[in-house]
């Protein structure tokens, strides 16, 4: 069993309302996190990195997007601009060691122009701005559409 942790003032204020309550439950895993260190190719529970992160917070919700990003930028479907991005949304950037076709790096809309994230070693999860990462993004998808249920995951391996 996953732990989801309850909802405090500071994570629920973070959280906008209506959101679904699954999304919900990614976000206060992933919100819980904060603080964490980042470490490569790890999926939790006392160090993330980005797609762990994502996968550990979908997982905390019952829900699966694969454990790594070539797996996430094909979970769900496809957003096509950020101004349509909802709370639970993933959000890939080539980051370090991608390309624009193989994403590296994937981080976890909040809502409000916020992303939370695992970035890199001597870095813990943290909360960044959205408009931090203008000109970088190459992929947005949605894992839940509220208006048709769970949006179909592609698995690629496992």
């Amino acid at each position: 069993m996953v732990y989801v942790p309850e909802p405090t003032p500071a994570l629920s204020a973070l959280v906008p309302a209506g959101t679904d309550p699954r999304i919900v439950k990614v976000l206060w895993y992933a919100l819980d996190q904060i603080g964490k260190p980042y470490l490569y190719g790890t999926r939790g529970p006392d160090a993330f990195d980005c797609s762990g992160l994502v996968d550990a917070a979908y997982r905390a919700a019952g829900l699966r997007v694969g454990p790594t990003t070539v797996q996430q930028q094909l979970a769900g479907h496809a957003v096509v601009d950020a101004s349509q991005l909802v709370p639970g949304d993933l959000v890939l950037i080539p980051g370090a060691d991608g390309t624009a076709i193989d994403p590296g790096h994937v981080g976890l809309y909040v809502g409000s122009g916020l992303v939370i994230q695992a970035t890199h070693t001597g870095d813990v999860v943290r909360i960044t701005s959205l408009s931090a990462w203008n000109g970088e993004i190459v992929a947005m998808r949605r894992i839940i559409d509220t208006t048709v249920g769970v949006a179909p995951v592609v698995s690629a391996g496992r």
